[in-house]
Parts: C-alpha cells; sequence; structure tokens
C-alpha cells in the first residue's frame, strides 16, 4: 500500500502539470475575437460615442477585444458602457484598483441581482461601488462573463477559466462594467443602468459566449 507522502507527491506533481498545461494554453491559444461591435449603438432616444483604451491600459491588459462606449439618453444623462474581453489571466481586473487611481473614492461596496428579466442572462450578480470625486456621484457596477455564465467574483472567474485550459476548452471571458451618476438616489441608478442593460447586454452577452 502506498505511503501517505508518496500519495501527495503525486498529487503535487499533478497538480502542478496541470498548472503548466494551463499556461502554455493561456500563452499558446489564438482564439478568434468577438465582434462587439455589434451591440447596439443606438435605441430608443439614446445616442453613443465610441471611446479607445490608452496604449498603458492595452500593454498592460493585453486584451483580445474591447467595447467602450459612452452612452447619453434622451434627456443627455451619460452612461459609461465596458467590455474587455480576453483569454490572458492580466485581462482581468478590478475596477476597485483602477477607480482611486483616476480620482473616485469608493464610499461603499456591495453586490447586487440585477434582473434583466427577458435577457439571456436574466439575472446577473454584480458587483455595486458607490463612488464620488469632487461632489460628484455615481455608481459603478461590475462582473465578469464567461461561456459558462456570470460571476461578481475575479478569483471565481480566473478558477473557471484555469479549469477550462487544464480541460482542453475555450478559456475566454470579459470583464463587464457599467458607471451611471446619481442624479436623486442609488435605486434610481441602478434602475437606469438596468434598463440600459436590458437593450445592450444580450447582443454583449451572446458575443462573449459565442
Amino acid at each position: 500500500m502506498p505511503k501517505p507522502s508518496f500519495l501527495i507527491v503525486c498529487a503535487m506533481l499533478g497538480c502542478a502539470l496541470a498548472l503548466q498545461r494551463a499556461a502554455q494554453t493561456e500563452h499558446g491559444a489564438a482564439w478568434s475575437s468577438p465582434n462587439l461591435s455589434s451591440v447596439p449603438a443606438s435605441f430608443g432616444g439614446w445616442r453613443s460615442e465610441n471611446r479607445q483604451l490608452d496604449a498603458v491600459s492595452r500593454s498592460l491588459l493585453e486584451p483580445d477585444a474591447v467595447l467602450w462606449r459612452t452612452y447619453v439618453d434622451p434627456a443627455g444623462v451619460p452612461l459609461d458602457f465596458l467590455v474587455v474581453y480576453g483569454h490572458r489571466k492580466k485581462t482581468f481586473h478590478s475596477p476597485g484598483f483602477c477607480l482611486p487611481g483616476g480620482g473616485w473614492e469608493i464610499v461603499s461596496k456591495r453586490t447586487v441581482n440585477l434582473d434583466l428579466q427577458g435577457g439571456n442572462p436574466r439575472r446577473v450578480c454584480a458587483n455595486l461601488f458607490e463612488i464620488q470625486n469632487q461632489g460628484r456621484r455615481q455608481i459603478a457596477l461590475y462582473w465578469f462573463a464567461h461561456r459558462g455564465g456570470t460571476t461578481p467574483s475575479l478569483i471565481r472567474h480566473n478558477l473557471g477559466l484555469m479549469c477550462s485550459r487544464v480541460a482542453h476548452q475555450r478559456a475566454t471571458g470579459a470583464l463587464v462594467r457599467v458607471l451611471v451618476p446619481v442624479l436623486t438616489t442609488e435605486d434610481d441608478a441602478i434602475r437606469r443602468a438596468v434598463l440600459f442593460l436590458k437593450r445592450v447586454y444580450p447582443e454583449a452577452s451572446r458575443q462573449i459566449a459565442a
């Protein structure tokens, strides 16, 4: 009967080989990028303007595809929508690290369920940050999406991608972020975000999972 120490060594070697295989898959994979431009740019009186990541951000994240737009509703109120898609671990990060660098103070943070009803997925569990900068208030909603669904957890997202690599499956996903100004109450800002997402997120989700 094998000794416990021998079994432990075998298990550690197995884990090391799996991690090595996952790393090789990450750096050697050549995935086709999704067509994020198919996400509606205008609808129901809303219009949008495309934005671009700066060279430093692109170098750090190495995304396979990016959609970044500032939408404006019929009343002239803006909303920022960002999708960063890729297959590398470095592509995914928590906006909680970069928002303070932009001068925004995180006042509070929690998770919230966004009911998208007829959308796909019908419900998204997202991180919600209340942020402020020189008297301006916003909410930042973000989550991570992949072929298997969504999660607010960066750790779970990266773990899921690693398992896909080990199983020789497509290991791609996206960070999805929405910034909404708080004009009256936080609940009202969340409602605006949900109404917006019902129109644009089904197509974004379809492209991420394609």
